[in-house]
């Protein structure tokens, strides 16, 4: 999910709607998922300043 990388400036987190739609069809995350672990997938495989 590529929105990962898009958090609210004053927590750093995404939205609780992002979470929300996380735990939805069809991406259907577990309870225990954590955003910040894709996140760190999407940077690894889209390193800041890459073009």
């Amino acid at each position: 999910m590529l929105s990962a990388i898009v958090v609210n400036k004053a927590s750093r987190e995404p939205s609780d709607q992002f979470s929300g739609l996380a735990r939805s069809l069809p991406f259907s995350r577990p309870a225990t998922w954590g955003w910040r672990d894709v996140q760190q997938q999407v940077f690894a495989q889209h390193p800041p300043g890459m073009t």
